[in-house]
């Protein structure tokens, strides 16, 4: 994925890395919703249900390997403590993940009564849209620190990364409760 390349290599932004590895897995999460549907859709109505659930569960644990995936690469910004080295770029990645995003919500936008492996695709990208909010607001917040007090507040990466991992955890419980 282009965020992970250019969050790593270049901004060197863990949270603009992180949410491409987000990206990624959200790859396996729709791959599972759309086998699901093909399959559900030849059953009866208590398979159909039964196999849904499973879909929902195997999407719940893609959202939490994300989430760990998530929190290892927090934790190594904040051991390293390296900083960002482009800021702007983290908020271009952002951005872009905000849009992409945006359009995947809008083409979802009512899977709830469709089955709980299209409202776990829905949250999915719901996290999605968030991490890119979120990557947004710490590269903002570095680039505004950097140049009005030259502050060192790259730990704000790290954070970040943090707040997106728990969102996900929480999204994955909510999706295995339903």
């Amino acid at each position: 994925s282009v965020q992970i390349v250019a969050g790593l290599a270049v901004a060197r932004s863990m949270s603009a890395a992180a949410d491409g590895f987000h990206s990624l897995f959200d790859v396996v999460g729709i791959a599972i919703a759309l086998v699901v549907s093909a399959l559900a859709s030849a059953k009866p109505a208590g398979e159909r249900r039964a196999l849904e659930a499973h879909g929902g569960a195997a999407i719940a644990i893609v959202i939490i390997c994300t989430a760990a995936t998530l929190t290892g690469m927090g934790v190594y910004r904040a051991l390293t403590g390296l900083p960002v080295e482009h800021p702007w770029l983290m908020l271009i990645l952002g951005g872009l993940g905000v849009a992409v995003n945006s359009l995947a919500l809008w083409i979802l936008h009512k899977p709830r009564n469709e089955g709980r492996h299209l409202y776990g695709a829905y949250l999915h990208r719901a996290g999605d849209f968030l991490s890119s909010a979120l990557v947004m607001v710490g590269a903002g917040a570095i680039i505004i620190a950097e140049t009005c007090w030259a502050a060192d507040v790259h730990f704000l990466d790290s954070a970040m990364t943090f707040i997106i991992a728990l969102f996900l955890v929480a999204l994955a419980r909510r999706l295995l409760r339903q």
